[in-house]
């Protein structure tokens, strides 16, 4: 007889293992489904941990390659690129390892294996041996995540070729004419598309968009009534923490409470050097909207920890309701913005106004007053500027 599940999400990315934990706390047998083998999706095995642990050895080792100039000598400075890959190896292992303990902690049953539909209440998983175990279940939720997307003419199995001075692409077009393209580096970053391979939804007719999308409503449920999806396989900004408060939502939707995600507090954050973030609406939108908004600048040159560490380039901006004062967007170049911009997040959720930011005590010095100088900007009494 099949096991049977009150529910089961499909994949154990940053949405469908936090559902399938957040689940479980609400007292439902809950079974997660992954097929990498590990959890943790593309996030945190081949995407944004591993990719975030290279970025911070090589910001270190620029660096130390530049201390000379503030006073600390050193020797020559080598780079052994074989230990920094053992050290991103090291922190993707125990992170997934950590998730898997996550699962087991709050009594999620863990399948390895691809699961797909077999009814609307069946799933089947096949696991590296290809052998099929069915389960039964109530509710499913899919959060299979995404998959890289490739130009035409280019795919990812084409040969790259390295040579001394950097790499030859090889590609053929349409009509089948090829071409070499020598090149110093190739990066192949187009974007991505939602991940329903396999997954067997015609079997149940779920409905996808144009984008193969899966269809969902308010409440992330399907054409099917047991049948739910998150994360990357529907509409919205491919984020892994927009597929966490999805997952959350959609768990207590389930379990009857008012799971809800507001869309116009969602961060992104570009990890370039300087870094990038952004939330709320931008100018362009709200021009688009015929919004009246006023603006708050306020550049990190003229903030003291900045400029004590030598790393002052960037700004923050804010944009206000030109009557109200709420704050509809904050946008930022500069140190730290991924984790400033949590702070105009609090405020938007809150309803906050800029005068409520400005009116916030920041402790000195610290690279947070660049926000609340921003915000005083906004009625145009920045302090430091």
């Amino acid at each position: 007889m099949a096991d049977k599940f009150q529910a089961v999400v499909i994949g154990g990315g940053p949405g469908g293992y936090v559902c399938a934990i957040r689940l479980a706390q609400l007292g439902l047998k809950t079974a997660c489904i992954e097929s990498r083998g590990s959890l943790g999706g593309t996030c945190l095995n081949i995407g944004c941990i591993p990719s975030k642990s290279l970025l911070n050895l090589s910001d270190e080792f620029h660096k130390v390659k530049n201390l000379s100039n503030k006073g600390i000598e050193i020797g020559d400075v080598k780079l052994n690129l074989s230990k920094m890959m053992k050290s991103k190896d090291k922190a993707v292992t125990v992170l997934t390892k950590g998730v898997e303990f996550l699962l087991k902690k709050n009594k999620v049953t863990y399948f390895k294996g691809t699961g797909s539909f077999k009814s609307k209440n069946e799933i089947s998983i096949k696991d590296n041996q290809n052998k099929e175990t069915i389960i039964e279940t109530d509710k499913t939720i899919i959060a299979t995540g995404s998959l890289p997307v490739t130009l035409p003419g280019i795919e990812f199995d084409e040969k790259i070729k390295k040579n001394n001075s950097g790499a030859i692409i090889s590609t053929t077009d349409k009509d089948g004419n090829k071409k070499d393209f020598d090149c110093d580096v190739v990066l192949i970053s187009v974007g991505r598309k939602p991940n329903t391979n396999g997954l067997n939804l015609e079997k149940v007719n779920i409905s996808l968009d144009n984008k193969n999308r899966i269809k969902v409503d308010k409440n992330f449920k399907t054409n099917l009534d047991n049948v739910f999806a998150i994360g990357d396989v529907i509409a919205g900004p491919m984020l892994a923490h927009k597929a966490e408060d999805e997952g959350v939502a959609v768990a207590e939707i389930i379990a009857g409470q008012s799971g809800h995600v507001n869309y116009d507090t969602i961060p992104g954050v570009v990890y370039t050097t300087p870094e990038v973030a952004s939330i709320g609406k931008t100018e362009e939108q709200l021009k688009e909207l015929d919004i009246k908004y006023k603006i708050g600048k306020f550049s990190f040159m003229a903030n003291s920890r900045a400029k004590a560490i030598d790393d002052a380039e960037g700004f923050v901006k804010i944009l206000a309701d030109e009557k109200t004062d709420k704050v509809l967007g904050a946008h930022l170049i500069g140190p730290h913005a991924g984790e400033l911009i949590a702070e105009i997040g609090v405020a938007m959720e809150f309803g906050a106004s800029s005068e409520d930011i400005a009116r916030t005590c920041h402790a000195h010095p610290t690279f947070s007053e660049a926000v609340k100088e921003a915000a005083l900007s906004v009625d145009k009494r920045a302090i430091h500027s």
